[in-house]
């Protein structure tokens, strides 16, 4: 069992470094926070519904953040035993950590156990988990020197989510960054919004966003979109688990692709990182990439390495650099051979889509 934390008062610093705070009001019975420090930018203060105030996110009308739809929700996205959750840059990959924290306490994965209590690793979205390593400090117009401090290497957190099939233990070591629009884009993973001061979420899975949309479209809502937005609204607190802890924590609800977590709360698990954020992956990756078993959408392997660029970073001579202005999100200037099969063509651009995307009609690839 995690250890409970003993928090201070509401809105004072807890002592763990780095600090996260309790929100002002409790989300619901049996759902706990702790929020880490961000710098307020479009990721973590939605425009449509927000605004940065002197560097703090003021909500407007009955847009209350993650509280608005008091639930905790789960989905799933990655597979820990091939490598799959390899995402945000991290120390130590997420399958390690897991199992160092399965092994601190005495319990199995997820992932192929029937045991009652398990380890998993989870994304959420990022007010829970922290500014993207590409958010923009409109302080300084660079990029966030302090991101991700709601990861579990950084705080030292993970959280203790039970839902209708059982009860799991999840690190926290992505983020969930959803669905969104910026700079006249279509619906688009929100990797390339994060900054955008005209960001706007797509309609959220569950619950509403008030000022921006007034119901829902995703399981159980009047209308259903695909590409329904889980995250970037943070309309509610989300973990986006690997595939064995979804299965242990949504038992036979699996099946619907998603499930409503009976309660969640963080507790100490790992000894918080003496220095964070890191520079790379790995210590044979740079700052721009991180250690992966190859390329993930947005994110392609660097050649004759096991490092993968971060997030819409381009592979460039070696090392990871920015796109050019000219290419759209998701694409960069097609590299000698290109296009090929793994990279198409956007046309009239000389950009090609990032490994395995596929051009779309406003230049973007997804």
């Amino acid at each position: 069992m995690l250890e409970k934390l003993a928090w201070t008062p509401v809105h004072k610093v807890h002592q763990r470094k780095p600090i996260c705070v309790t929100p002002e009001t409790p989300l619901a019975e049996g759902i706990d926070l702790c929020l880490p420090p961000t710098v307020c930018t479009a990721e973590t203060c939605p425009p449509p519904v927000a605004d940065c105030v002197a560097g703090r996110c003021v909500f407007r009308g009955a847009y209350a953040g993650l509280a608005t739809l008091p639930e905790a929700w789960a989905t799933y996205y990655c597979t820990l035993s091939t490598g799959g959750c390899h995402g945000v840059t991290q120390i130590d990959f997420p399958e390690v950590n897991a199992q160092r924290i399965a092994s601190a306490l005495g319990l199995p994965l997820c992932e192929g156990s029937s045991s009652q209590r398990c380890v998993g690793i989870a994304a959420s979205s990022p007010m829970l988990v922290g500014n993207s390593q590409l958010a923009v400090d409109p302080a300084t117009s660079r990029t966030v020197a302090q991101w991700g401090l709601g990861f579990s290497e950084a705080s030292g957190l993970c959280y203790e989510v039970t839902g209708p099939g059982g009860v799991a233990l999840v690190a926290l070591t992505d983020r969930c960054g959803g669905y969104c629009r910026c700079g006249g884009s279509g619906l688009q993973e929100c990797g390339p919004c994060v900054s955008a001061p005209d960001m706007a979420p797509g309609c959220a899975c569950v619950g509403p966003v008030p000022g921006a949309f007034d119901a829902c479209c995703g399981r159980g809502c009047a209308t259903t979109n695909q590409d329904c937005d889980w995250c970037a609204s943070n309309n509610h607190p989300h973990f986006d688990l690997d595939t064995g802890a979804f299965q242990h924590v949504c038992g036979a609800e699996a099946v619907q692709g998603s499930c409503r977590l009976r309660s969640g709360r963080p507790g100490a698990c790992l000894p918080p990182a003496p220095r964070w954020p890191p520079g790379g992956g790995g210590a044979s990756c740079s700052g721009a990439s991180f250690g992966c078993a190859g390329s993930m959408p947005h994110q392609e392997q660097l050649p004759g390495t096991s490092c993968c660029c971060n997030w819409d970073q381009c592979p460039d001579a070696g090392a990871c650099a920015a796109r050019p202005m000219r290419c759209g999100a998701g694409s960069c200037a097609c590299a000698t051979g290109q296009p090929d099969v793994q990279h198409a063509a956007v046309p009239a651009t000389g950009c090609c889509c990032l490994d395995g995307l596929s051009p779309r009609a406003d230049g973007t690839c997804g």
